[in-house]
């Protein structure tokens, strides 16, 4: 927000609002290029952070997990970010990347999260696809083979079940 000198109320109603900064006026030149560089390179590291794994571990962290459960789905997390784009991918594998048996995976991911293990890659999968509609230019067809689904119709489906929309409408509302 750029401002003349007055009432510093006004400038803290500012950033209560949500302004990033207030300058006021007259400013130096270098001063507002340095507030403007670095408005730019925290947007950068919130959108690096949101596209990275420990932003989905974000969605778990609000729950009271010991840290034994927590080391359990930063495993499965991180098998499942090597492996998303896989259509094969399902929760046979994933209990052979984490090395215990898929009873035991069943056991543990429905006792951690409340879901089977397989909408635990279901969600990780349109997660993925949430971000690649924000942040990437491929078609709808392109994120849905880079995603792991096979099935387009199933994706629509289960896109229009979490988010209340299409694919094609989410990219238009969310990134414009």
């Amino acid at each position: 927000v750029l401002a003349t000198e007055g009432d510093q109320q006004k400038h803290i109603s500012s950033l209560n609002y949500g302004a990033d900064s207030v300058i006021v006026k007259p400013f130096h030149s270098e001063y507002l290029k340095a507030v403007v560089a670095r408005s730019i390179s925290t947007i950068d590291n919130m959108m690096e952070f949101s596209n990275s794994t420990e932003a989905y571990l974000t969605h778990f962290n609000h729950k009271e997990l010991s840290e034994m459960e927590m080391d359990f789905i930063k495993r499965a997390v991180k098998a499942l970010s090597h492996h998303f784009e896989d259509d094969n991918y399902n929760p046979d594998t994933l209990a052979a990347d984490m090395a215990i048996s898929r009873t035991q995976l069943y056991r543990k991911m429905k006792e951690i999260t409340k879901m089977t293990p397989n909408d635990f890659i279901i969600e990780f999968r349109m997660k993925q696809a949430e971000k690649m509609l924000k942040h990437s230019d491929k078609t709808i067809s392109q994120v849905i083979a880079d995603c792991g689904f096979r099935n387009r119709a199933s994706f629509y489906r289960k896109f229009m079940q979490q988010y209340g929309c299409s694919p094609r409408i989410y990219r238009q509302d969310k990134v414009r």
